[in-house]
């Protein structure tokens, strides 16, 4: 007994014989019969049955379906049905039947993998576009080689899954279908051999997308290219054949003809070469500040740092907060978009310690440190400035708590003097050696700190107020370059002297007025008017000179001088205004060398009564004819002798 088998139409029957089988081959009414060897009968049932032993048994095996499988094993019986020579010889040559099997079975391998590419192309396809609409990023792009040649690319994404897509080339007979994409109002749709592949039910295009996109689908079914995109209808597309028969070489189109990666993004161009596909490549997370990472602090100082993040994403978390919780700082951090912001460091009493500002994008953090510290104390005294303007950057780098002493040589400009008035606990200032004009209106207005001032010797101009209320400056060296002092300039001062030098020619209403301390001062030469109120509130006064460059005393000008005892007015002396010397209650002696007695109302001298007035000799009848009689007595003098 033999065996028998059903394929298709055809039937086979297989009897033993000695080293050989006798195979009668059947198909509609006509019947043939072959004697093949062990070998030859080996190779037909590697593609037919699964029976393995070497005894004859009666069996029979159906096959119901319709398949890869079966089309190998048809396309095989037949050619070597074909091929087999009806011979009982033990000399048959079967060389040339197993060499065009083999053949075969190749051939029909590289469609399958064919098939199984074109389809892992496909999806993978579908994952760019999913991986574009949902701002996913390349991790890596790895090639896969294959017989030392790279014939793909193993894609790897932040989100999606890992993809390989392969390239193909043209097969010698027949035509594989190319699966694309095509960009419509910001859509991608499937495409068909570059033509829209549309739904056969409604006739619209199929989209590409994450949402409601479907992924099509390639098989290989009697010979010919199948496609699906719902995976139960299939529409049948050219021959995975030649036309003449032939099958096609391995390869065939690929769905991609080239992948470009250029580190900051990965571009993938379809098999059109006209289409492309670009993918932001995943960069490492980064943080960068703009003011560096390195930050000296004064005390309850704040400085702003700006920060930038590189290779995150639009889910980007920042923190920022002190490595050591010593409560010496404070921060507070300003996102201004989801890759910049700032972060502003308060340091109350600065101390060494870090800010630790971490970074998140859902994926990966990263921490980045801040040293902040204290500035250092300025070891020398002296500081040279070069270029005008520069000050401020030149302490940068010092703690300026702790700067008390400061010399300054070189030139300076207003930024400077504003710098140095900044500096808290600064009490002694010398700038004899810096180049500047002048001081402006309020330069050191209410710098509390100011003991002591040498004011440069380049200096010709104190603005109004420039020393207001600095109520513990107690000495001022004011050079001969100095030509006028505003109003107001040094009101309220400790000052215990003063000398005006003699290229002063102005003085400012209330110059130093309640100047409390002062007990002496030096009038310039060339002054020709005290302007009203310049002393006033001079409390420790004792004694004043008014130069014989003055002809004009101002209202208040002395008013409150209380401990004032003697006054010497000049020769050119000629109008003394109201209150001028109001409520000088120790004056007991004035010295007038005006040889007219100057003009002057009764409120000149309130205490005029209780003082002893010398006059040139020759015009104590003139001062006796005025107000100047109410003096205690009029003595003429010689004043050439008193000096």
């Amino acid at each position: 007994m033999g065996k028998v088998y059903f394929v298709r139409t055809a039937i086979f029957h297989i009897y033993p014989s000695v080293g050989y089988r006798v195979v009668y081959f059947s198909q509609g009414h006509t019947t043939t019969s072959y004697l093949i060897n062990e070998i030859q009968l080996h190779t037909f049932f590697l593609y037919i049955t699964h029976y393995r032993g070497t005894d004859s048994k009666i069996g029979n095996f159906m096959f119901n379906q319709i398949n890869l499988t079966m089309k190998k094993l048809f396309v095989l019986a037949a050619l070597s049905i074909a091929a087999i020579l009806p011979s009982c010889s033990d000399d048959y040559d079967d060389t040339a039947l197993r060499g065009r099997v083999d053949d075969l079975e190749d051939r029909v391998e590289q469609l399958e993998t064919l098939c199984r590419q074109l389809n892992s192309d496909i999806s993978s396809l579908h994952t760019l576009v999913t991986a574009l609409q949902q701002n996913d990023y390349v991790t890596g792009v790895v090639p896969v080689v294959s017989g030392g040649e790279t014939v793909g690319y193993t894609i790897t994404f932040t989100k999606s899954d890992p993809i390989t897509i392969y390239h193909g080339k043209d097969g010698e007979n027949g035509h594989t279908p190319v699966i694309g994409v095509e960009l419509v109002n910001d859509v991608y749709y499937w495409t068909l051999d570059g033509a829209p592949l549309t739904d056969s039910a409604t006739g619209a295009r199929i989209p590409a997308s994450a949402s409601d996109g479907m992924t099509p689908q390639l098989r290989i079914e009697e010979g010919y290219w199948q496609l699906s995109y719902d995976g139960s209808e299939w529409q049948q597309l050219g021959q995975a054949t030649g036309d003449k028969g032939d099958t096609g070489a391995a390869g065939g189109d690929s769905i991609f003809s080239n992948v470009e990666d250029n580190n900051e993004e990965v571009v993938f161009t379809l098999a059109d070469g006209v289409t492309t596909i670009v993918i932001p490549r995943r960069q490492t997370l980064a943080i960068s500040f703009t003011e560096g990472d390195t930050l000296l602090f004064d005390i309850n100082e704040t400085q702003t740092i700006h920060y930038t993040i590189t290779g995150g994403s639009d889910r980007n978390i920042i923190k920022a907060e002190m490595q050591n919780l010593d409560d010496c700082y404070t921060l507070r951090t300003t996102p201004t978009s989801t890759t910049k912001g700032t972060i502003a460091i308060t340091a109350t009493i600065p101390s060494m310690n870090n800010v630790i500002v971490s970074v998140s994008d859902g994926t990966q953090t990263i921490m980045a440190a801040i040293a902040v510290s204290i500035k250092p104390s300025l070891d020398e005294n002296t500081i040279t400035v070069e270029t005008p303007g520069t000050l401020s950057k030149l302490l940068s780098d010092y703690d300026k708590s702790s700067i008390t002493e400061l010399t300054i040589i070189g030139s300076l400009n207003n930024s400077d003097i504003a710098t140095l008035k900044s500096l808290p606990n600064l009490t002694i200032l010398d700038m004899e050696n810096v180049n500047i004009g002048a001081l402006l209106s309020r330069a050191f207005y209410q710098k509390t700190s100011l003991t002591s001032v040498k004011l440069p010797k380049t200096l010709k101009t104190i603005g109004n107020s420039a020393f207001y209320g600095c109520s513990n400056l107690t000495t001022v060296t004011i050079c001969n370059s100095l030509t006028s002092i505003g109003e107001s300039a040094f009101h309220n001062c400790n000052l215990t002297s003063i000398i005006i030098p003699d290229n002063v020619t102005s003085i400012g209403a209330g110059a130093f007025w309640a100047c409390s301390s002062l007990t002496t001062i030096t009038i310039s030469n060339n002054i020709t008017s005290i302007e009203e109120c310049t002393f006033y509130g001079c409390s420790s006064l004792t004694n004043v000179t008014i130069p014989d460059s003055v002809t004009s005393i101002g209202t208040s000008a002395f008013a409150e001088c209380s401990s004032l005892t003697v006054v010497t007015i000049g020769n050119n002396v000629t109008s003394i205004g109201d209150f001028a010397f109001r409520d000088c209650s120790s004056l007991t002696t004035i010295y007038c060398k005006a040889q007219t007695p100057p003009e002057m109302t009764y409120s000149g001298f309130e205490n005029l009564y209780h003082c002893t007035l010398y006059v040139p000799v020759g015009c104590k009848d003139a001062y006796a004819a005025d107000y100047w009689k109410n003096a205690k007595e009029i003595i003429e003098t010689d004043f050439s002798k008193l000096n």
